[in-house]
């Protein structure tokens, strides 16, 4: 499968160890999803076998099939704009 990590730009690492764990248990691909440019530089440097989705990810990943796994949690705020990811996520029907 394909998993997609969001990721925070203040706690990057977090994202970085979930996609690791998610590749070690199985996941085919795994893809970082930041809407930093810069730690999306850093996460291509950094992590060499993960995908990184650049751009705002609730709407690249809400418009986008093939990340049919979504891990939301590993370093993000808990604020009102994870809060709303999270139930825009839950709501097209993905794991």
């Amino acid at each position: 499968g394909h998993v997609a990590v969001l990721c925070s730009a203040a706690m990057p690492g977090a994202a970085i160890l979930a996609a690791r764990a998610a590749r070690r248990a199985g996941a085919g691909l795994a893809t970082l999803a930041t809407e930093c440019p810069a730690i999306a530089r850093r996460l291509a440097i950094a992590e060499p076998g993960t995908l990184v989705l650049p751009g705002p990810w609730p709407e690249a990943l809400l418009d986008d099939a093939r990340h049919p796994v979504v891990l939301a949690g590993p370093g993000l705020p808990p604020d009102a704009t994870t809060r709303g990811t999270v139930r825009a996520l839950l709501a097209t029907g993905r794991r």
